[in-house]
C-alpha cells in the first residue's frame, strides 16, 4: 500500500475510503450518535499513523 518513498499508490486511498465508509454506514445502521461517529472518524486515521 505504501512505497518505499512513503507515498501512497492509488489502490491504498481506494480501500482506506472503502473502510471509512463501511465504518461510517455500519456506525449510522447501529444508531450511534454523530457526536461519537465523528470521534471514531477521527481516530482512526490518528490510529493508522
Amino acid at each position: 500500500m505504501i512505497s518505499i518513498k512513503g507515498k501512497m499508490d492509488g489502490k491504498g486511498k481506494i480501500v482506506g475510503a472503502l473502510i471509512m465508509a463501511s465504518i461510517d454506514n455500519g456506525m449510522g445502521m447501529m444508531n450511534i450518535e454523530t457526536f461519537w461517529q465523528y470521534i471514531v472518524k477521527g481516530l482512526i486515521p490518528i490510529f493508522a499513523v
